[in-house]
């Protein structure tokens, strides 16, 4: 699978997971969001910053995840080499 189909398949087990209200946490973006509104910025006034920020955020958090698991499958097919082949390259 490339990066691309990683990226598309995360995009959508996260759509649907907010679909079905499995999303718990506040994002930094989503609180700074709330926090404007208190001292009177509203959505029409900072709206679309907000929506770009949260883009911006959902790309990274993705970005990160692929890299995560790349590293973790590297780190395990080195573990494996390593027991398997006593740690010679």
């Amino acid at each position: 699978m490339n990066k691309e189909e990683q990226k598309q398949l995360i995009i959508d087990i996260m759509n649907e997971d907010a679909r079905d209200g499995l999303y718990k946490q506040q994002t930094a973006v989503e609180w700074l969001e709330n926090e404007l509104s208190k001292i009177g910025l509203t959505h029409e006034v900072i709206g679309d910053k907000i929506q770009k920020a949260k883009e911006m955020e959902k790309e990274q958090i993705i970005d990160a995840w692929i890299a995560t698991d790349n590293e973790l499958q590297r780190l395990s097919a080195e573990q494996y080499y390593k027991k398997t082949y006593g740690g010679k390259k």
